[in-house]
């Protein structure tokens, strides 16, 4: 059995640590316990039974070797623990954006198509919808629309009438096809209309910088949080 985790992330929700050291994690059960508990010292029992232990030291993801990477290694391995220097702080205070000389500024050319962090699903929609416009006029082309292709489950809008009597029984179910007013109102909703946050239309052209929103293929590394482009398949 392999145990992998980042010991500096914050505890369960509502729970402790399996190397919790608080006496309400005991590796004794009894019958007074919760369930909770009981599956928290069953847990417990398990880890106390690890014999070798490997510890990562090395940051895969920032491998670059200039001076201002070895600052950002460093600050990074110090924040996972709160335990940030002066010299952290300096440095990543250097890299605010600003309009002072030094300082990144939003009109270089690199921030241009970057990845936005919102408060409101609201925001990155609009956001999303005027970087798409902006794009394809940059670049010289026009937007493709992909429609999605919706349909009502089998048992939805079915209209199943209680027979009067035994012999006359009728069930009338709708049709699956939706309507093509209500088709047309979810094409133009904004993804945070939906439960799910997915769009009924896609607006895309060639080099589109995109981002996945889910776990579609870990083994092809197409995992949620992951920077692409739109491509043009043939």
């Amino acid at each position: 059995m392999i145990f992998a985790g980042d010991f500096a992330q914050l505890p369960p929700v509502k729970a402790l640590s399996l190397y919790s050291l608080d006496a309400e994690v005991s590796p004794i059960i009894h019958v007074k316990m919760t369930i909770p508990a009981q599956k928290a010292g069953i847990g417990k029992i398990i880890w106390q039974q690890v014999t070798t232990v490997v510890i990562l030291k090395q940051n895969m993801r920032q491998t670059a070797s200039t001076a201002d990477d070895e600052k950002l290694r460093i600050a990074l391995s110090n924040m996972r623990f709160g335990a940030c220097t002066q010299a952290d702080l300096a440095y990543l205070h250097s890299r605010t954006i600003s309009s002072r000389p030094g300082h990144p500024s939003f009109s270089e050319d690199r921030f241009k198509y970057v990845s936005i962090i919102t408060g409101l699903n609201s925001q990155k929609d609009k956001i999303n919808e005027i970087g798409c416009r902006k794009f394809a006029e940059d670049s010289g082309q026009q937007l493709t629309e992909f429609y999605s292709n919706d349909s009502l489950p089998g048992n939805s809008g079915s209209d199943v009438r209680k027979p009067r009597n035994a012999r006359n029984q009728q069930v009338h179910q709708l049709t699956k096809t939706i309507p093509k007013n209500c088709q047309q109102q979810l094409w133009d909703a904004p993804p945070c209309s939906t439960d799910s946050h997915m769009a009924g239309k896609l607006s895309l052209c060639v080099g589109l910088p995109v981002m996945i929103r889910n776990n579609d293929a870990t083994e092809l590394c197409v995992t949620k949080g992951q920077d692409g482009m739109a491509g043009c398949g043939r």
